[in-house]
């Protein structure tokens, strides 16, 4: 809400002002980050699109000189806004411990190679025991095909589109 409140003056006063934000003029980081599929195929990250803008104008005068003013003002606003949403399940490979990308160990400070199947010891048992509800929902979401494609067609069917 906008008040605006003025006596007015014998003078003309005219303003226009903009306000604006896009994407494209947002600073890469450092580390800009890297979507690596499960066949191994590195894509670059894009940011979802945000572009903003507000602008108006206004425009103030006399009618009579010391008497009567009038004012005018317009203000727009144009925003786009692409929410960022992504559904990613693991393959059974990584349910398995089998990444196409070399792990390393954090805490051990062991190299996993790629392709090979990491021990159970290393996992978290906490993170063990979310790891098989995944495995269960997976299997229970894909049926029999071992393939992902009625996975993709249950997944395709509840996502929300805005």
């Amino acid at each position: 809400m906008n008040v605006a409140s003025a006596s007015g003056t014998n003078r003309y006063h005219f303003t226009l002002y903009e306000f604006l934000r896009n994407t494209d003029l947002n600073a890469a980081g450092f580390f800009k980050p890297n979507i690596v599929s499960n066949t191994g195929k590195v894509t670059p990250f894009h940011e979802p699109a945000f572009n903003r803008n507000q602008f108006g104008m206004n425009f103030g005068g006399p009618i009579m000189r010391d008497k009567l003013f009038y004012f005018l003002d317009y203000e727009g606003f144009r925003q786009t806004l692409t929410p960022l949403s992504v559904l990613t399940l693991p393959t059974q490979n990584e349910l398995n411990g089998v990444l196409v990308v070399p792990v390393r160990n954090p805490l051990t400070g062991t190299t996993y190679a790629a392709g090979t199947t990491i021990p159970s010891t290393a996992f978290d048992p906490l993170n063990a025991a979310g790891s098989e509800c995944l495995q269960e929902d997976s299997a229970a979401a894909v049926g029999t095909g071992d393939d992902g494609a009625e996975l993709e067609r249950l997944l395709s069917r509840s996502a929300v589109h805005r």
